[in-house]
């Protein structure tokens, strides 16, 4: 459900579902990939970094993540971090 609310443009709706989902499975790579994307495009760019190292926690090898992460770095300055992050995709 969180993907169909996420292609409707609901993006809290579709928060709410991965959270859920997360509280099931607090290891549910996908949903906290997700949700970091959810929370970047909403500007929320501390709660997405942290999101988006909990995908990278679980799956080291999750490139999007790293690359999504380095981005966020990049946007609040982090030129290190950023290019850290970079060199893992």
């Amino acid at each position: 459900m969180a993907i169909k609310y996420g292609q409707q443009g609901k993006l809290g709706a579709a928060a709410t579902q991965y959270r859920k989902t997360i509280e099931i499975n607090p290891d549910h790579e996908q949903a906290h990939y997700n949700l970091g994307v959810i929370y970047g495009q909403q500007g929320q760019f501390d709660v997405a970094i942290t999101q988006y190292q909990k995908t990278i926690e679980i799956n080291p090898d999750h490139e999007q993540a790293h690359y999504n992460l380095g981005v966020k770095y990049g946007q609040q300055g982090e030129l290190d971090a950023a290019v850290t992050q970079y060199q893992k995709t």
